[in-house]
C-alpha cells in the first residue's frame, strides 16, 4: 500500500536534525522538508512551498500544494496519511501518520525528527492520502 510506503519512508528520517526550511536530512529538516524527503523517497515529485513563515494564521494559499504532490483529501486514520494540524493558534504543522499511535514530524523543541503520539492539543485541520 502506497500510504504504508510513505510512512516507512518518513521513518528513515527519524533522528535527522531539525532545521527551519531544511530540505536535506543530513543538515536538517522542518515539517515541510520531512514531507518533501519522504515523498521523494517513494518516487513522488514534491512540489512544496518555500519561504513560508513558521508563525502563520492563514494556510489557504498553501493547500494546493497537496494536490500537486498527489495527495487527496482523506477521512479516517491510515499509516502514511499527511495531516495539517494547528499546534497553536498561529502555528500550522505537517505530520505523517506512522504506525500504531505515532505521527512522524519535525519537533522543533527536541531539534530532530521524531515518531510520537499526536499531542491532544493539536487540531487537525486537513488530512490527505497519497493517491496511487
Amino acid at each position: 500500500m502506497i500510504g504504508e510506503q510513505l510512512a516507512h519512508a518518513a521513518m528513515q528520517f527519524l533522528d535527522a536534525p531539525f532545521r527551519i526550511h531544511g530540505r536535506d536530512p543530513a543538515t536538517g529538516l522542518d515539517c515541510i522538508g520531512l514531507l518533501h524527503a519522504s515523498l521523494s523517497a517513494v518516487g513522488r515529485a514534491a512540489q512544496l512551498p518555500v519561504g513560508y513563515r513558521l508563525r502563520n494564521d492563514d494556510v489557504e494559499c498553501y493547500l494546493g500544494y497537496a494536490e500537486k504532490c498527489g495527495l487527496r483529501p482523506a477521512d479516517g486514520d491510515t499509516p502514511g496519511d499527511v495531516v495539517l494540524a494547528w499546534v497553536h493558534r498561529m502555528q500550522p504543522h505537517v505530520a505523517i501518520r506512522g504506525f500504531g499511535p505515532d505521527f512522524i514530524h519535525a519537533h522543533a523543541g527536541l531539534r530532530r525528527i521524531v515518531a510520537v503520539p499526536i499531542d491532544q492539543g493539536w487540531r487537525i485541520a486537513h488530512r490527505w492520502r497519497l493517491s496511487r
